[in-house]
């Protein structure tokens, strides 16, 4: 609680010292979910506009996916992809040995097991998101689907995976800030702090957390106090049209298409 006051009182110092044309804006996605009902039940319960992401194949993906849609969350597909020091992906993991058929079949798959899903960030990735033909058969398919999104989790420095989806007109944000990279109140507290004030310096700001249970505790207290600390949380589809405005980008429509039926 002591760590949460500091924090709290850093962020207010923050709000005060950093004037902002417009009120701030920032998205949070709870990756990782799936695996476990509890921690799964605990990030839709969370107060706000908190978006779910979902691992493909797991145990409780389905179960979630919907829980969380009746809870007004956005519902996310997290797809894992290939690293570079070829960590272990697990169920529906994309690769660079498939085929554009097996590739694209692997997503609709996925996609079967996260019903509601309404956009996609990577899981990993830090060696596929940098190929800009395995991202381009991923666009494709979400170019095709009118509203759907894509978040660049950034795993990788070098990935090009945002500017491809900006590129192919399908909207699209960066992740700014992992909450949890430490399992720490500490840690999260302190990158909560970078993410008011990246909000406050840029206007919008974007944070993935995991469903440990100490970001979890933290975040069922902070989300409360943001008006506050003069931000507000938006969905993440609405956190896209930040970064096409940061971007001078004009946003590209393309007919609706159902992704169930438009598998290859």
């Amino acid at each position: 609680m002591k760590q949460f006051v500091w924090v709290f009182c850093s962020v207010m110092a923050i709000v005060h010292c950093v004037q902002a044309a417009e009120r701030p804006v920032i998205g949070i996605i709870i990756d990782d979910v799936g695996r476990n009902l509890q921690t799964g039940r605990m990030a839709i319960n969370l107060p706000g506009d908190v978006a779910i992401s979902l691992l493909p194949h797991r145990p409780y993906s389905e179960r979630l996916a919907k829980e969380a849609a009746a809870a007004g969350k956005e519902v996310m597909l997290h797809l894992p992809m290939e690293t570079l020091n070829g960590d272990r992906l697990g169920p529906g993991g994309l690769t660079m040995e498939m085929s554009k058929h097996t590739y694209l079949k692997s997503i609709y798959d996925s996609l079967q097991t996260v019903p509601e899903a309404v956009g996609i960030n990577n899981h990993m990735g830090s060696l596929l998101t940098q190929h800009p033909v395995y991202m381009g058969w991923l666009m494709e398919i979400l170019a095709q689907n009118s509203g759907f999104f894509f978040v660049d989790s950034k795993t990788s420095a070098a990935s090009i995976a945002g500017d491809l989806a900006a590129d192919m007109g399908v909207p699209t944000v960066d992740r700014h800030v992992f909450l949890d990279n430490e399992i720490s109140l500490e840690y999260v507290s302190k990158a909560f702090s970078q993410l008011i004030k990246r909000a406050h310096e840029k206007g919008f700001a974007l944070a993935i957390g995991h469903p440990y249970r100490t970001t979890l505790n933290f975040l069922e207290s902070a989300i409360p106090e943001l008006e506050s600390m003069g931000v507000d949380l938006v969905p993440i589809g609405s956190l896209t049209q930040y970064q096409a405005k940061e971007d001078g980008l004009i946003p590209v429509s393309f007919p609706a298409q159902t992704l169930m039926n438009s598998q290859p």
